[in-house]
């Protein structure tokens, strides 16, 4: 694999592992500050922030 691919896979899983945990732990703040408007309930945003950052660890794993 290039170096240039390993250290995308490595800078998108960051992102993504970031992104995840936000989502998992402050759903109801993410809504306001990313400007959308406040769901009535946090399963959803729960549900994506698992999602990715389970994308992030398997991203992750992809690069080593």
């Amino acid at each position: 694999m290039k170096q240039q691919h390993h250290t995308l896979l490595i800078l998108d899983g960051i992102i993504n592992l970031v992104l995840g945990a936000l989502l998992l732990l402050v759903p109801f703040g993410m809504a306001s500050f990313l400007g959308v408007p406040e769901p009535v309930s946090y399963l959803y945003p729960c549900v994506l922030g698992g999602v990715l950052f389970g994308i992030g660890i398997s991203l992750i794993l992809e690069a080593r």
